[in-house]
């Protein structure tokens, strides 16, 4: 009975196990993240540029001046320059391009560094530097003892000074050093070196989305002498940001490799040849005598040589190696005889002893030879030029005679070293002179000297300006601040009128020569009537003349004399009341007060405070419209540069 109940009761399970295995019935559930991504952040440097040269800055792609007057080279007030320029990735673009220096030369290019959009530590390395004397003439010729080879003295005379100029507040990016700034370093000569605008020396990494800016100012000293006189130095000016992130060790230096064996800081950290292997000869001897002298040759210690070589060397027949003396052994293993005699002790017994074989017809070095191999070298005979077209026979006792019968050699100009003397050309050269506007004229500054002339070059150089081909020795005299003719005077019998307008923005002084701010000064003819129209900018107001002209219409002038005028310009500030309660504004300076006076016309960029004051029974409930509503309910501040209009809202309490 009871078997037959297991039984039974495993033919349940089989089947069951048949049956769910048969549907694949089970639970189930499934979650699924879809889109997930990596992206790489960005790392990007941008560089602008303002640049400034002897009281000049090089703005809307002219030199103008920084202030009325402020120039020391008027001459190149209007001139084109390209060193000024937005936020870019450089592409050769160039900070310094200056080919006319001269003592007391100054300039400096604010700089600007935009990092987008991670934190970075930035570098700056001032790199390839190349010095040229680029020809040698007097005076320079009296003074420089390495003059015209090639190594110019311009790096020695350039300073540079760079600072951290501050980006935010008063001064901020001002090219100026002002109190308190971070100097870099001061009156460094221009030569190859890295400096450190962030890495972990100094601190935090330069943010993401910032903007620092640097000041590079450079100086040539007034009692710099004729040293530099035509030499040319070039640099290139390399910046370079690194992330931070996982960096936090990151040191400028890490950027550079040091070169071992050269005795240079190649990678700018105060130390020379540190981490390389061997720097001496003496650092890789084992101090045994009969592996040879073991060199040091690029940081690696090379093996030496056997110093007993197996030869009969001099009068001793010394061949193998003894460490014990550091010295060869006396054996003749080599078994050749002793110049003909026989090896003793070591020592070479011979009838004769040699010595080094000379032009006297014996046989010195006793091989049983006379003179052999003697003589052979080029020579030079009894010319007068140093040409060796000749070669050195040995005529036995009466020495050595040169075969050269050719005659002299006389130097021609053709480029060639005629007469041998290491010169070519010397002394049939002509000296000309680069005529840069192919006026005919050429100025000294850049003068060669060749056999015939190059294309743009000519004999006269009394040009005194030689990028305008209307300019040079009795040239006609006009009035356009030039010395056209090279009289040394510009515009005689011409007088000057000055324009000048209160603030740039504001309108325009317009005449015949002049658009001033732009263009404020013309020279004309004396007793040229002139006449001066002010044209104010749309939505501001002529306020009159002052100087040689008077009122607030356009005004004529005869120029009998130097002359200058000024015009004022003033911009309306419109105040609107609004709201259910009342009130007044009123403006300092005074001009507003409203009540009654809502509109007045102030001087162009004065700045100008308003505010609001509530009647009984009324609050001022704030700006509510114009540039103002930024200030909310308290005074609003403004910078009279265009046509302002606000609104202030007073309600009933």
């Amino acid at each position: 009975m009871n078997k037959k109940i297991v039984f039974a009761l495993m033919s349940i399970v089989i089947l069951a196990i048949i049956i769910i295995g048969g549907t694949m019935a089970y639970f189930s559930d499934t979650e699924i993240s879809s889109g997930n991504t990596f992206a790489a952040g960005k790392l990007n440097l941008q560089v602008d540029s303002t640049c400034h040269y002897n009281g000049m800055i090089c703005a809307a792609g002219v030199w103008a001046e920084e202030t009325e007057g402020s120039s020391d080279y008027p001459e190149l007030i209007g001139e084109s320059c390209e060193c000024t320029w937005l936020a870019k990735d450089l592409d050769n673009e160039l900070f310094f391009n200056f080919d006319d220096l001269k003592p007391g030369d100054y300039g400096e290019n604010t700089v600007s560094l935009h990092i987008d959009n991670n934190d970075a530590w930035v570098c700056a390395e001032f790199a390839n530097i190349v010095n040229d004397d680029k020809g040698c003439d007097q005076p320079e010729s009296d003074i420089d003892e390495t003059c015209g080879a090639g190594e110019g003295e311009l790096q020695d005379h350039l300073f540079f000074t760079v600072w951290r100029d501050n980006s935010e507040g008063e001064g901020a990016c001002n090219n100026i050093l002002d109190p308190g700034e971070v100097v870099i370093f001061q009156n460094q000569p221009a030569s190859a070196l890295v400096w450190t605008i962030a890495d972990s020396t100094t601190g935090s990494p330069i943010p993401g989305d910032t903007t620092v800016c640097y000041g590079l100012a450079w100086n040539v000293p007034i009692a710099t002498d004729n040293i530099i006189q035509s030499d040319s130095l070039s640099l290139d000016l390399i910046f370079t940001a690194v992330q931070a992130r996982h960096m936090a060790d990151f040191k400028c230096s890490d950027l550079y490799t040091e070169i071992c064996g050269d005795g240079i800081d190649n990678n700018y950290d105060g130390n020379i040849d540190e981490d390389c292997g061997c720097t001496s000869n003496e650092e890789c001897s084992d101090g045994i005598y009969c592996n040879g002298v073991e060199t040091c040759n690029a940081g690696v210690c090379l093996a030496g040589s056997n110093p007993c070589p197996g030869q009969n060397v001099g009068p001793n027949c010394k061949d193998s190696c003894d460490e014990s003396s550091d010295d060869c052994t006396a054996d003749d293993a080599d078994g050749v005889l002793c110049f003909g005699g026989s090896c003793q002790s070591g020592v070479c017994i011979s009838s004769c002893t040699p010595t080094s074989e000379v032009c006297d017809g014996q046989d010195n070095d006793c091989d049983g030879s006379v003179d052999e191999n003697l003589g052979g070298e080029a020579c030079d005979g009894a010319d007068a030029d140093l040409c060796l077209e000749g070669i050195l026979v040995c005529s036995g006792s009466s020495g050595f005679t040169c075969t050269d019968t050719s005659g002299d050699n006389i130097e021609i100009c053709n480029g060639i070293d005629d007469d041998c003397d290491g010169f070519v050309d010397e002394g049939v050269l002509t000296t000309y002179y680069r005529d840069a506007d192919n006026d005919g004229y050429g100025e000294g500054d850049s003068p060669t000297d060749a056999c015939s002339p190059p294309a743009g070059y000519v004999t006269d150089f009394t040009d005194c300006y030689d990028t305008n081909s209307n300019i040079y020795p009795g040239a006609s005299e006009v009035c356009d601040g030039m010395d056209n003719n090279c009289d040394g005077q510009v515009d005689e019998d011409c007088q000057q009128l000055s324009a000048s307008v209160t603030g740039s923005g504001g309108g325009h002084i317009l005449a015949t020569g002049i658009n001033c701010p732009t263009d404020c000064s013309e020279s004309y003819p004396a007793g040229t009537m002139v006449t001066l129209t002010a044209s104010p900018n749309s939505g501001a107001q002529f306020s009159g003349w002052t100087g040689a002209c008077t009122g607030n219409s356009s005004c004529t002038l005869t120029m009998d004399a130097a002359k200058s005028v000024t015009a004022s310009f003033a911009y309306p500030i419109n105040i609107t009341k609004a709201g259910t309660g009342s009130g007044t504004v009123n403006s300092s300076p005074a001009g507003i007060s409203c009540g009654s006076t809502c509109s007045y016309y102030f001087p162009y960029v004065s700045v100008v405070n308003l505010t609001a004051t509530p009647d009984p029974g009324s609050i001022f409930a704030g700006w509510t419209s114009g540039v103002c509503s930024m200030y909310g309910t308290g005074n609003c501040p403004l910078s009279a540069n265009m046509v302002i209009n606000t609104t202030a809202t007073f309600n009933q309490i």
